[in-house]
């Protein structure tokens, strides 16, 4: 009996000793992976905390979720954080869970800000839409964080985040653009939306109604069963959507909604279509890229074409809003 007794306190010890010895190995990996970085967060975002990994690191089991083997960029998730690793530079994202459980982030890697060095470039979920008025497009709106491998005058290594939130476009937006849309009281069938330079005034034919300006657009007015067209009561912008193609070049677009003053139903009538660039750490919509893109199931042929063939439509266009401000 002590003889037994004996065996199963030296098993005990044993085990003891090897789980202290895998213990210690694997704390002593995670320290020598989190001391190789720390972080400097240049904007701030509600949908994502970054820790100095020297304080915080992943301590679960970790798997990979998305690589650039090329540049050296990993992006680990063990179900809470995020850990991201381009050589000696680590960092870890602490909120990012709900974004990476409803789609696998995106990244690209290209000279984003044009210092002759490559940036990544990731596109993460940041909500889900409440209203989805394209089936075949995402459900969900994005955020988009670009991060940037530096090193101090002391030589310590850190991430600088530059960080587009789901609202980031609307001021530079706001600022330099104008926008109305209108319909040909007419020809209600056709809905105009017109951009400009904020400064700009949009003017319109006085014959036809249709403007001169040369960033418009048109898409088809909703109607009834009897095909008689609603009177267009006022419009909306949704929401701004983030994009990146294969290239890495980041796109903007902007729901443009339309209401009626005989039914209740909105209108998703196309987006405002946007190219993006990032200028001294900050993302800004590119000169001279901003289009109207009708969704398909309401575009239409341009009435400016019909105009020339003899098209006599006098018209008294109604504005429901300017500036590019939604009531």
């Amino acid at each position: 009996m002590k003889k037994t007794i004996a065996i199963i306190v030296l098993l005990l010890a044993v085990i003891g000793t090897f789980i202290f010895s895998y213990q210690y190995r694997n704390n002593k990996i995670s320290e020598q992976i989190s001391d190789t970085s720390s972080t400097s967060a240049q904007a701030t975002d509600n949908t994502a905390t970054v820790t100095d990994s020297k304080q915080q690191s992943s301590n679960g089991k970790r798997q990979l979720i998305t690589e650039d083997k090329e540049n050296d960029y990993q992006l680990y998730y063990d179900g809470k954080n995020v850990d991201i690793i381009h050589g000696e530079y680590t960092i870890t994202c602490t909120t990012w869970g709900y974004s990476i459980d409803s789609e696998t982030p995106e990244i690209f890697c290209k000279d984003y800000d044009g210092d002759g060095e490559k940036e990544l470039m990731i596109k993460l979920v940041n909500g889900k839409l409440e209203t989805v008025y394209n089936k075949d497009a995402s459900p969900y709106t994005y955020s988009l964080y670009m991060l940037k491998p530096t090193t101090k005058s002391n030589g310590e290594k850190t991430f600088a985040m530059y960080i587009a939130s789901a609202d980031t476009w609307k001021t530079p937006f706001e600022k330099a653009i104008n926008c109305e849309l209108t319909q040909l009281k007419s020809c209600s069938k056709f809905l105009q939306f017109a951009m400009n330079d904020k400064s700009e005034t949009i003017k319109y034919n006085e014959k036809t109604g249709i403007t001169s300006n040369k960033y418009v657009g048109y898409a088809s007015a909703l109607f009834d069963v009897n095909k008689k067209y609603y009177t267009l009561s006022r419009w909306n912008r949704g929401v701004g959507i983030y994009d990146i193609d294969k290239n890495g070049d980041i796109y903007l677009d902007i729901q443009v909604l339309a209401n009626y003053e005989e039914t209740t139903d909105t209108q998703y009538i196309g987006d405002i279509h946007c190219e993006m660039d990032v200028e001294n750490g900050k993302f800004d919509i590119k000169p001279n890229s901003i289009v109207f893109k009708a969704y398909e199931n309401y575009k239409v042929t341009d009435p400016r074409d019909l105009a020339k063939s003899k098209w006599n439509c006098v018209i008294d266009n109604k504005s429901t809003n300017t500036n590019f401000k939604s009531s």
